[in-house]
């Protein structure tokens, strides 16, 4: 879980920003397996939610060998970065 230090409508992007005031959020991830250049090539597709399961953002799919430690630490590492880059002034803290 991610959480937020104060509640705060969150900007997902330089043009949006969620609907109601949160103060933390899930990260969901999933495997999939591809190909790139002919050979089988494994995915991470993960997302933002609500506590309800409400969507917020979501990432570009990444290749799963970008990851070299804890999956689920790693997602939540890059979400914080992410956010931090369009809510400086809120502070953002993972719980793992």
């Amino acid at each position: 879980m991610i959480l937020i230090d104060k509640p705060s409508f969150i900007a997902t992007s330089a043009d949006t920003q969620t609907p109601m005031k949160l103060n933390q959020l899930v990260v969901n991830y999933s495997t999939a397996l591809g190909q790139k250049d002919g050979v089988p090539q494994g995915y991470i597709n993960s997302y933002l939610c609500t506590t309800d399961n409400l969507f917020v953002h979501s990432i570009p799919q990444i290749e799963i060998e970008v990851f070299t430690g804890n999956i689920l630490s790693d997602l939540h590492n890059i979400y914080i970065t992410y956010l931090t880059a369009l809510n400086p002034k809120l502070k953002f803290t993972s719980t793992l």
